[in-house]
């Protein structure tokens, strides 16, 4: 059962939380009381670029790509899950499971399966599911984080 909008978690683990939740393809049993549920929670839920991951009927439970190993595991690396919903869009959520930030993390886009279809500089535009951000990429060039270089201590963010 979710624990979003119960207490005892910070914004940024609620939004992991939900995230990891619905790419894990798990049922979105809301576990707070939504009567007294605060905005901040409630909004987390009500992600519709969110639900419509979990709730996409030919995507599968989403795949560790990056940071998957061992060592990453032990130096509490960022992890990259990634999952292709039915349109071919590819869904990635970066995690930072250290309570501080982690800076100047990237990866490339073939790291997560996204392969140029014609030339290397096609381009992929890619939309922060939370923040709503788009930015376009070159194939060849790494991501970032998006608009920020560091994501926040137990933050995910979703592309």
């Amino acid at each position: 059962m979710l624990e979003v909008g119960n207490g005892g978690l910070t914004h940024e683990e609620e939004k992991t939380h939900f995230t990891l939740w619905a790419m894990a393809k798990s049922p979105l049993l809301i576990g707070c009381d939504l009567t007294t549920v605060s905005h901040e929670s409630l909004s987390i839920i009500t992600n519709s670029d969110i639900i419509a991951i979990n709730q996409d009927p030919n995507s599968k439970e989403a795949e560790c790509m990056v940071g998957c190993d061992s060592y990453s595991s032990f130096l509490r690396r960022p992890t990259v899950y990634t999952t292709t919903l039915s349109n071919g869009d590819v869904v990635a959520a970066i995690t930072n499971w250290r309570e501080t930030p982690y800076t100047e993390f990237s990866f490339q886009l073939s790291d997560i399966g996204v392969l140029p279809l014609a030339a290397d500089s096609e381009t992929v535009t890619v939309k922060d599911l939370w923040t709503k951000d788009v930015q376009t990429l070159d194939n060849a060039d790494p991501i970032t984080q998006v608009s920020q270089k560091h994501i926040p201590g137990h933050a995910t963010i979703t592309l």
